[in-house]
């Protein structure tokens, strides 16, 4: 960088040397709950741009979901991403959350995940002589997977002779 005088012809000579690093994480999102149930957190985005800027997710554990799962940041507003955790074991685990734009760069966020073990789930047993019919309602199957589609595909095939009640 140069400061010339433009009336003597003086000047100063300054060499400058810039170096680029990783921003530092936004935070620690510390979540623990019962392992085959949710918790969640939320998180605040701001976005001061006169434009909308769509953030990409990257995140290291699959037992961590957004939602909404794309997040938009609207011009000159603030927005909540909602971080949602369901532990499939026991026990402490790490990650990152990452949400990435060539517009506002990295918001980055350490992840400190831990599983608990629940109390002994009811079994449910059926003792049922051939033709006969027995009926036991349960709403297990809908803590363990999502929506109610998922729930009727999984009684089609693993159950094909037996009724699914939310058909």
């Amino acid at each position: 960088m140069t400061f010339k005088n433009e009336t003597s012809g003086e000047y100063s000579f300054y060499e400058l040397k810039y170096t680029a690093t990783p921003p530092a994480p936004c935070g620690t999102l510390s979540l623990e709950c019962p392992v085959r149930t949710q918790t969640s957190t939320k998180i605040t985005l701001t976005n001061p741009l006169a434009s909308d800027v769509t953030l990409k997710p990257s995140i290291s554990s699959k037992q961590v979901t957004l939602s909404p799962e794309q997040v938009v940041l609207r011009a000159g507003s603030t927005s909540e991403v909602e971080v949602q955790y369901r532990p499939l074991l026991v026990g402490p685990s790490e990650g990152s959350l990452k949400l990435e734009s060539a517009e506002l760069g990295v918001f980055e966020w350490v992840l400190k995940l831990v599983g608990v073990a629940t109390n002994q789930e009811r079994t449910i047993g059926f003792s049922v002589p051939l033709g006969s019919r027995e009926t036991q309602v349960s709403k297990s199957l809908a803590v363990y997977l999502r929506g109610a589609s998922t729930v009727v595909s999984f009684c089609r095939h693993l159950l094909p002779y037996m009724e699914c009640p939310l058909e």
